[in-house]
């Protein structure tokens, strides 16, 4: 039986007076992987950012792992407790400090024990040895690749039980992407909830239990992977298939 980590009930948003959020329900367990699907502009990154405490909401709740995180402005619980939590975030394009090298970058997302840091990063490493390589180096000096296993090992850190990625491959090449792809399997592995957000179905179709389509701030459909593989808003030219 699956644990429910993440629920997202009736949730509303409006940004610059737009509604970016529209009454979006959605549920992860652990250990899963969720993806969701949906063109550029329809609230994919604005869901992300929502349930990590960037934006109020006007109507529904946000509850995580039997906390509630937002209820309509009645309650909402700040950023920083949120990652506290175990809320692990990467925001599209990576937005690491392009001036601190991966050592540092890993070594202040920690916030517990100064003398098991290094015992963690040795752990984020061997996610991603690419990284052990390249230690000293500063992050502007990564590939984008590099930059971006440098962003989920950095939300990896605080050992999340829900790792939140927004567009995690845009930009990458093929081989780059699928590294990473087999990456996020292996941790969703590990018993952590993984949100995926995607303008195509390249690389991360394969990794996903469930997946939502996101229409106008909504979610218009979701299945189980295997259901919503065959369905032809997935098949369709406008998410990446040939």
């Amino acid at each position: 039986m699956t644990n429910t980590i993440l629920d997202i009930n009736g949730v509303s948003v409006s940004r610059q007076g737009k509604l970016s959020l529209d009454h979006l329900s959605l549920s992860l367990s652990s250990g899963t992987i969720t993806l969701i699907l949906g063109a550029n502009g329809v609230g994919k990154s604005t869901l992300l950012a929502t349930i990590m405490g960037f934006y109020d909401i006007q109507s529904g709740t946000i509850k995580f792992d039997h906390t509630i995180l937002d209820d309509s402005k009645k309650i909402k619980l700040p950023i920083e407790e949120r990652a506290h939590l175990g809320i692990g975030y990467c925001p599209e394009r990576r937005r690491i400090f392009p001036d601190l090298n991966v050592f540092e970058t890993l070594s202040i997302a920690y916030h517990k024990n100064e003398k098991t840091v290094s015992k963690k990063i040795e752990e984020i490493y061997k996610i991603f040895p690419q990284l052990h390589n390249q230690e000293q180096k500063k992050a502007w000096q990564l590939s984008s690749g590099q930059q971006q296993m440098l962003s989920v090992g950095r939300a990896l850190m605080m050992s999340p039980k829900i790792l939140l990625l927004d567009e995690p491959t845009l930009g990458l090449s093929p081989a780059v992407s699928l590294n990473l792809i087999r990456q996020i399997r292996l941790v969703a592995k590990g018993g952590t909830a993984v949100l995926i957000t995607s303008s195509t179905t390249n690389y991360v179709l394969s990794i996903a239990h469930h997946i939502a389509i996101m229409k106008n701030g909504y979610i218009v459909e979701e299945g189980s992977a295997e259901q919503m593989r065959e369905n032809p808003i997935i098949t369709a030219p406008f998410f990446g298939q040939s």
